[in-house]
């Protein structure tokens, strides 16, 4: 199957902590809309904008859903959330072009799929984060990144260092 392809965003919050965005339904337009994103908060940092179209919640399509449901889920969710996602543009061509959005979802995951892992590594004062990388294939580990999720296995795709740098950590998303 071919179309718009669903993309995945990760959201981890500390406890006090907003996902900081809005999910809304707008007048006369269908699906849940992500709205109200905050500059620098969680959900930015994650990857998501403003209009994009949530169709998965923790791997639970949500289109078909009514919506105080998916805000309870949300809300319910703990500290961390995954979510599949369209752009508004790509949700209303999908929607158009009567692409089915369960579908799509699957197609995005393949037949091994597994979410990606957020990892939070607090900085070892005599060891610093666990792991360093030495080239684009090789990734030495310590303990401390083993010990807080890391997997020797998995490939580092991103990680956010700004303002955790002050708190002495990194987050990272690996896949």
């Amino acid at each position: 199957m071919s179309g718009p392809l669903p993309r995945v965003c990760v959201l981890k919050r500390e406890e006090g902590q907003s996902f900081g965005f809005e999910l809304i339904l707008e007048q006369g337009r269908p699906g849940h809309v992500i709205r109200r994103v905050q500059i620098s908060g969680v959900a930015e940092r994650s990857g998501l904008r403003d209009g994009d179209r949530l169709l998965e919640v923790n791997e639970k399509f949500v289109d078909d859903l009514e919506h105080m449901e998916v805000v309870r889920m949300i809300q319910m969710s703990g500290p961390q959330l995954c979510f599949l996602l369209l752009s508004s543009d790509e949700y209303e061509q999908a929607v158009a072009q009567e692409w089915n959005l369960k579908e799509l979802c699957r197609a995005q995951r393949g037949e091994n799929w597994n979410p990606p892992r957020l990892c939070h590594i607090v900085r070892n004062p005599a060891s610093g984060l666990g792991f360093s990388i030495n080239h684009v294939e090789a990734c030495l580990f310590s303990q401390d990144a083993l010990r807080n999720g890391l997997v020797t296995t998995e490939i580092l795709m991103w990680f956010y260092i700004g303002e955790i740098i002050g708190k002495g950590g990194i987050v990272g998303y690996d896949v």
